[in-house]
C-alpha cells in the first residue's frame, strides 16, 4: 500500500468529504488538502502537488468535475480518480475522455476505494515511466545528427527530428499526421522518377528495408538530395507492426569526396602508366651503352690483354663490374616498381617446395660451395605465389650471398608459430650485421658491406619488404656480426589450422630434397 501517498479530497458536500478524509487517514493516506469546487481544486492542486486526486464528477459550480480533472490529468500530470452516484453512458462517456485513472460509484466501500486509489498510483507511476522513456528517446534522436522520421502503420508521420525537418524542409508541426511520401519524396538517383513508399512493404514483411542505392530526397523548395539509410519497422510483441522509422543522411559531401578520389585515383593510374613507359624508355636507352662499355672492354681484355699491364687490366676489370652492376640495378629496379600495384592473386602456397626449388637453383648456379639446407616441411600460406617466390627467392639468395665465406655454412627455412600467428624465418650462419643498422636493411638501395666484399644493389630487401606489406605483414631481422643473421616476416593471411610436422628437412648442397 502507498501510505505515504498525498490526496486531495474534492467534494462540494461538507459530511461526505469530512467523512472521505477520515477513510483516507484510516488508511494510512495523507489528506493535502480539500476542495468544493472545480477551480479550486485545480489551484489546490498547483499548490500543493498531491500524489492523486479523488474527484466528484457533480460539482455545484460552472467547473464540474469532469472539466476539472481533464486540466488536473492533462495540465498538471496528476492522476485523478473520479467518484460519482451517476452510472448513466453519457457520463461514462465524458470521463473515458478525460482519461482518468480510475472511477468508483457511491456508495462504497474502504475496501473498494483502497484498491481504485493503489491501482491509480500503480499505472500512473508506470505511465511516467514511460513518458519519460519516450521524452528521453525523443531528446535523443532530435540531437543526432542523422535525420530520424517515424510514422504509424498507415503510413503517417508521428515524429521528425530536426536533422529531418532541414532535409526535408518540413516543420514536424506540419509534418506531423501527414502521408510519409507527402514529406518524403524519393526519387531514383538514375531516372529522376518517384520512388515507391516502403512503408507498406515494411509492414507486411516486418522487417528491415535499405534504401536503394543513388536514391535521392526532394526537399520542399529544393533540389534533391543524395541520402543513405533504411527503413526499419517499430514492433510489439502482441500487436505486430506498429509502424516504421527511416533513418537517413545527406550524402552530397561523401559522394563529391568518392568522385574526387575516383578522379585522382584515374589521373594516378594514368600518371602511373606514363611513368612505367618512360622508365622502360629510359632502361632501355641505358641499357644499349652499357651494353657497349661491357662489350668493348670485355674485347679489351681479350684482343689486347698482352698490351695491357696489370694496372691497366685491374681498370678494364672495374669497368666490366660497374657496367654489370648498373645493369643488374637497372633490372632489379624495374622489378621493383609493379610490386606495389600489382594485384594478389591469393591461393594456397607451399613456401616450403618453394624453399626446396630455390635451394635447387642456387646449387646448381654454384656447384662447388657446400652449404647444408635445414628446410622445414609443411610451411604452407596463402597468397600470391608469384611474388611470394620473389621474396623467398631474395631472402635465400642473400643467404647464400652472406655464407660465402663461411666453411660449414647453413642456411635454415622454417616456421612457428606464437601469439596466434604464424612467423616464418630463413636463418644463415654467414656475415651477420650489427643490430644498430637493423632499421636500414629494407631502405632502397642501402648496403651494410661494400661490392668489393659481397656484390649487390640494394634492392633485394626492399623487394622483399614490398611483397610481405603488399600481404598485410611484417618483416624483420636480426643478427650478430660474424655470427649470421635470421630475417622473419609474417603474412596476413598466415593460418594455425594447419599444424607443420616439428622436423627440420636436412640436405646438403650435394644433396637432394627428401623425398626425390
Amino acid at each position: 500500500m502507498s501510505s505515504t501517498a498525498s490526496v486531495i479530497i474534492v467534494e462540494d458536500e461538507g459530511v461526505v468529504a469530512l467523512d472521505l478524509k477520515r477513510r483516507l487517514e484510516r488508511m494510512g493516506y495523507s489528506v493535502a488538502a480539500q476542495a468544493s469546487g472545480g477551480r479550486e481544486a485545480v489551484e489546490k492542486v498547483r499548490e500543493t502537488a498531491p500524489d492523486l486526486v479523488l474527484m466528484d464528477i457533480s460539482l455545484g459550480e460552472d467547473l464540474d468535475g469532469i472539466e476539472a480533472g481533464e486540466i488536473i490529468r492533462g495540465r498538471l500530470h496528476v492522476p485523478v480518480v473520479y467518484l460519482t452516484a451517476h452510472s448513466d453512458r453519457a457520463t461514462l462517456e465524458r470521463a473515458k475522455a478525460t482519461e482518468p485513472q480510475g472511477y468508483v460509484l457511491k456508495p462504497f466501500r474502504d475496501r473498494e476505494l483502497q484498491i481504485a486509489i493503489e491501482m491509480a498510483l500503480y499505472k500512473h507511476k508506470a505511465e511516467m515511466i514511460i513518458w519519460e522513456s519516450r521524452e528521453w528517446l525523443a531528446a535523443t534522436l532530435r540531437s543526432v545528427g542523422e535525420a530520424v522520421i517515424a510514422n504509424d502503420r498507415n503510413g503517417a508521420i508521428s515524429f521528425m527530428n530536426p536533422a529531418a525537418e532541414k532535409l526535408t524542409g518540413w516543420r514536424e508541426e506540419e509534418a506531423k499526421g501527414r502521408p510519409l511520401g507527402d514529406v518524403l519524396r524519393l526519387l531514383d538517383g538514375a531516372t529522376r522518377e518517384p520512388q515507391q513508399n516502403a512503408v507498406g512493404r515494411i509492414v507486411s514483411e516486418g522487417r528491415p528495408h535499405p534504401l536503394p542505392e543513388n536514391t535521392l530526397l526532394l526537399p520542399r523548395g529544393g533540389e534533391p538530395v543524395p541520402i543513405e539509410d533504411s527503413f526499419a519497422p517499430i514492433q510489439d510483441p502482441k500487436r505486430g507492426v506498429l509502424g516504421a522509422v527511416l533513418v537517413f543522411h545527406d550524402v552530397t559531401q561523401r559522394r563529391e569526396a568518392e568522385q574526387r578520389i575516383r578522379r585522382l585515383n584515374e589521373d594516378l593510374e594514368r600518371n602511373v602508366a606514363e611513368l612505367d613507359a618512360f622508365s622502360y624508355s629510359v632502361a632501355h636507352d641505358l641499357r644499349a651503352p652499357l651494353r657497349s662499355i661491357n662489350g668493348f672492354s670485355a674485347i679489351l681484355l681479350e684482343d689486347y690483354e698482352q698490351k695491357l699491364d696489370e694496372e691497366g687490366k685491374h681498370h678494364l676489370q672495374r669497368i666490366r663490374r660497374a657496367s654489370q652492376r648498373m645493369a643488374q640495378l637497372i633490372d632489379d629496379l624495374l622489378r621493383l616498381a609493379p610490386m606495389s600495384r600489382a594485384g594478389l592473386r591469393r591461393t594456397p602456397v607451399d613456401l616450403s617446395d618453394l624453399a626446396w626449388s630455390i635451394a635447387e637453383e642456387l646449387k646448381k648456379g654454384r656447384p662447388d660451395r657446400s652449404v647444408e639446407f635445414l628446410i622445414q616441411p609443411g610451411a604452407t600460406a596463402e597468397g600470391d605465389p608469384d611474388l611470394l617466390r620473389i621474396a623467398l627467392d631474395n631472402l635465400l639468395r642473400n643467404a647464400w650471398k652472406f655464407t660465402s665465406k663461411r666453411l660449414g655454412a647453413r642456411i635454415e627455412f622454417g616456421h612457428r608459430d606464437q601469439e596466434e600467428q604464424r612467423v616464418y624465418f630463413v636463418r644463415d650462419n654467414g656475415t651477420g650485421f650489427d643490430m644498430a643498422y637493423a632499421v636500414k636493411l629494407f631502405e632502397l638501395f642501402e648496403r651494410l658491406h661494400s661490392d668489393a666484399e659481397f656484390p649487390g644493389t640494394g634492392v633485394g630487401l626492399a623487394t622483399v619488404q614490398r611483397v610481405i606489406r603488399r600481404h598485410g605483414g611484417r618483416v624483420w631481422a636480426e643478427g650478430r656480426v660474424g655470427e649470421g643473421a635470421c630475417f622473419y616476416f609474417t603474412l596476413h593471411a598466415a593460418a594455425l589450422e594447419e599444424k607443420a610436422p616439428a622436423g627440420i628437412a636436412s640436405a646438403s648442397a650435394m644433396g637432394e630434397k627428401p623425398g626425390s
